[in-house]
């Protein structure tokens, strides 16, 4: 199901600027050129469109109702039961644990806050597309493409009813690759409307890091006040999910996915580690937890690795988490209650015993937890078995269901492949690392990485991220960016957009005129360039030069104050001499990315 705040690659549309072209004079005179107009906003996807971008044979045309915000409300709770069942056990969840009180609602809330930000969704048992009425452009065209892919894995796969999978672990590690394959097929379809190819943006989200989602759900947790552990539920099958599938797409294309959809991983930690997916490694099996006596059971589960990090997360560092998370086993955990009281009894299982000592060593943290005093728990190690008990009336008691609970730990199973045959890819180093490598030495500006160069002579250079270089003499400014997307007229007319849209800010009176193209001889060859004029106070000059084979462009940006004696001489005089070459760490990672409608010797390769 699409959100509307997804990242900043899904932010497609450009603001319209209500500019007619000038008339032609009537009179004789030199002609005016006619007014600037930005990108259009793209088209709605089709469902030939998506599928066409997911490798699937075409859809079905799908019926879209929109509706207003209370029974669009409505249509969403009887669909997506999984995310209400979510909020239910994480309030209960985060009770128990004392991460929350009671009363606080925090899954609830982070629900509320989900429900909020859902601008459409597809029901499967309807077979029908819901949109919320009054949701923005530019969300229902990324949203559209999002809630059409559903379409087409109900249609070939079948979308399995999550809340019926049996405990919160499995069901988040199902819908990731559901929510995964979705979120990654829009944004594919979103970037090379701008320009981009398939491939990188598989790659670009195949490596994304764990210290990016960390960050990202931190900043989450923080904005809509729950617990990170509240919002991870939430947000995690979408995010998370969109790395998972674009793993097995590098790994063995589109045809690898469909396979997945027919084997959904069983474990968040198959999804966390897709290695562990391919390779079939499964959860130890651990014996039923019976309530302790004049308990009653409330709840009973997997808690997974996932659920695991961010229940350490609370009283230690999050990567120190991510790491006591890590090589998990097996779990299983039972929620009893006496009355107002509760307790939390968790069994757990680890790869080895190095793996079970720092889960150990993380969980007795909560003896200092940072956010508080905890409940009193016991824990003990034995192995690669961890047993936790938190509540009950004293530690004797707490001791003694926590060797019971040691007892229930069963024998690790024998792996069991989904797929005969599948190497996962080895990673180069992700592009992006690529960025903000150069350097200035007199006067010269080199960046070996990209294998460009130019000669700034009288220019200073400038600090600003979204270049490789930036520069200045006053009168004149000369920019370089790196896109890691082949040029195409999407690109150039997207960055001119944003160009000339941050000099209309400054002369927000200004109108932008047109000057059209030139051919404009560099160091490496000629390049076209655009130029718009904004009044007389600035000129934008954009080219981009294609390098790596045509897989990636770098983009060569000239700005001056129209009439100075040392503006548009000395862009044009830059520009000449930036010299770009082929031979450079970054073409050779380029050369390792394939599209997933490709499927190379040694993939799987049945669809």
């Amino acid at each position: 199901m699409s959100r509307r705040a997804k990242t900043a690659l899904l932010a497609l549309a450009f603001a319209a600027v209500g500019c007619a072209r000038s008339p032609a004079p009537a009179t004789p005179g030199p002609r005016i050129p006619p007014l600037y107009q930005p990108p259009a906003e793209a088209s709605a996807p089709t469902v030939d469109d998506v599928s066409r971008v997911r490798g699937l044979p075409p859809g079905a045309h799908v019926e879209i109702e929109t509706l207003d915000g209370d029974a669009f409300a409505r249509a969403l709770h009887r669909e997506d039961k999984a995310t209400e069942w979510s909020a239910h056990f994480a309030d209960l969840f985060l009770s128990t644990l004392s991460m929350a009180s009671p009363a606080s609602g925090a899954g609830a809330a982070a629900q509320r806050s989900y429900e909020d930000a859902v601008g459409g969704f597809y029901d499967a048992r309807a077979k029908k597309l819901y949109l919320r009425r009054n949701a923005s452009a530019p969300t229902t065209a990324a949203l559209l493409a999002h809630e059409e892919e559903h379409a087409l894995q109900d249609r070939f796969f079948g979308i399995p009813e999550f809340v019926k999978l049996g405990d919160a672990d499995q069901m988040l590690a199902a819908k990731a690759l559901f929510e995964g394959d979705a979120t990654l097929t829009s944004t594919m379809l979103a970037l090379h409307r701008r320009g981009s190819s398939y491939a990188l943006t598989v790659a670009a989200l195949a490596r994304a890091s764990e210290a990016d989602y960390a960050k990202a759900a931190a900043t989450a947790s923080a904005r809509e006040r729950v617990p990170a552990l509240s919002q991870a539920t939430v947000n995690w099958p979408y995010e998370r999910g969109a790395t998972f599938v674009a793993q097995l797409a590098e790994s063995g294309g589109w045809a690898l996915v469909n396979a997945a959809m027919r084997n959904p991983p069983q474990t968040t930690e198959q999804v966390l580690h897709v290695e562990k997916y391919l390779a079939g490694e499964r959860a130890v099996g651990i014996r039923p937890i019976e309530a302790p006596d004049g308990y009653m059971s409330v709840a009973s589960g997997r808690m997974g690795e996932l659920q695991t990090r961010y229940f350490l997360a609370e009283c230690v560092l999050p990567h120190d988490a991510e790491e006591a998370a890590r090589d998990w086993g097996g779990d299983a955990f039972l929620i009893a209650t006496q009355g107002p009281r509760s307790a939390l009894l968790w069994s757990t299982a680890w790869d080895d015993e190095r793996a079970a000592a720092r889960f150990y060593d993380a969980l007795t943290a909560r003896k200092r937890c940072p956010g508080g005093e905890k409940p009193p728990f016991v824990a003990l190690h034995e192995g690669t078995r961890v047993a936790f008990v938190q509540g009950l009336d004293d530690d004797e008691t707490r001791a003694r269901e926590a060797r019971k609970l040691l007892t229930l730990v069963g024998r690790a199973l024998p792996p069991l492949a989904p797929f005969a045959d599948v190497k996962l890819a080895v990673h180069p180093p992700m592009p992006l690392d690529f960025a903000h490598r150069g350097r200035v030495e007199q006067e010269r500006f080199t960046d070996p990485t990209l294998g460009v160069a130019s000669v700034l002579r009288d220019m200073k250079p400038l600090k600003d991220d979204g270049y490789e270089l930036l520069a200045t003499n006053g009168d004149a400014r000369v920019g370089i960016a790196s896109r890691w997307a082949p040029p195409s007229t999407e690109l150039r007319e997207a960055l001119l957009s944003a160009l000339v849209d941050g000099v209309r800010k400054v002369f927000p009176a200004g109108h932008a005129f047109d000057l059209g193209t030139s051919r404009v001889q560099t160091a490496s060859g000629s390049v076209d360039t655009r130029t718009v004029r904004v009044e007389d106070k600035r000129v934008v000059r954009l080219g981009l030069l294609p390098v790596c084979e045509g897989r990636m462009t770098i983009v060569l940006v000239t700005s001056w104050t129209p009439g100075t004696v040392s503006g548009e001489p000395s862009a044009d005089a830059w520009l000449k001499e930036v010299s770009v070459s082929d031979a450079s760490p970054a073409c050779e990672a380029l050369k390792t990315l394939r599209d997933p409608n490709d499927v190379s010797p040694g993939s799987y390769g049945s669809r």
